[in-house]
């Protein structure tokens, strides 16, 4: 039987998403970089869907906003030397291929089920609509994500596995790509950090453009032990973080 509380715990200490996104520039693979062509095109799609508003946090470019004060010990916290985990990628690793996959659905079209969450206090009910075999991630996380272009949702799962009677997973978001909306404060998603995955990803259509406009997702080992917006949970690591105190320097009460 599944130590839930053990899987979770790995989740939340792996699992950061855009906290940092104030500091980090979505990534232009064009030699000009201020080139006018390339600046304030619409969010990018999938499917027939936008991923979020143009003026969406994803999709805000940032390259003239000031750096934030506690960027550098942030950073430091993380490891200035040490990489840092990229959820896409191409090949296989420990037996499986690497990122996360999406599927792309037409809702009327796929059966739709109540997933049985282990978290369901912080989970969107649903229904959900999974296709037959979805492209699910491999390795632990077992993320599904679902676009239905039918009204433009996105689904996500965390930890999904096909049991007798449907599916159960450990959490689930809901999210209207047309919307700028957050989860409830306090509310974890399919990510740790009460985020959307999807939009965070770097997808082959996008890359084959030469062009990123949006902000990229992330993982690493350590942590804070608050949240900033516009993530909604805390995705705590505090075991591998050293200095500890080092979070302390600037609560959440200090006004983020």
């Amino acid at each position: 039987m599944k130590n839930t509380n053990f899987i979770h715990d790995v989740f939340v200490r792996l699992v950061i998403s855009i906290v940092f996104l104030t500091s980090i520039n979505a990534t232009r693979m064009i030699d000009d970089p201020q080139s006018p062509a390339q600046v304030g095109e619409a969010a990018a799609t999938i499917g027939t869907c936008p991923t979020f508003p143009q003026d969406n946090y994803w999709n805000t470019p940032i390259t003239s906003l000031p750096v934030h004060p506690m960027s550098d010990a942030w950073i430091n916290a993380i490891g200035a030397a040490q990489g840092f985990h990229m959820d896409f990628g191409s090949g296989t690793w420990d037996g499986g291929p690497i990122g996360i996959p999406y599927n792309i659905v037409s809702g009327a079209a796929t059966t739709s089920y109540t997933v049985d969450f282990y978290y369901p206090d912080e989970s969107d009910p649903g229904p959900y609509p999974i296709p037959q075999n979805p492209n699910r991630e491999w390795g632990s996380d077992h993320h599904i994500l679902i676009v239905d272009t039918d009204d433009c949702t996105l689904y996500e799962l965390y930890d999904a596995s096909q049991t007798t009677n449907g599916w159960a997973a450990g959490s689930g978001a809901i999210w209207d790509l047309n919307s700028n909306a957050l989860r409830p404060d306090g509310w974890t998603s399919a990510d740790a950090a009460g985020l959307p995955i999807l939009p965070g990803l770097a997808r082959y259509e996008e890359v084959a453009t030469g062009i990123i406009e949006h902000a990229l997702r992330f993982t690493t080992d350590c942590t804070a032990d608050y949240y900033i917006w516009p993530a909604r949970h805390v995705a705590q690591s505090g075991k591998l973080c050293e200095p500890a105190a080092l979070w302390r320097t600037f609560p959440p009460e200090s006004g983020l």
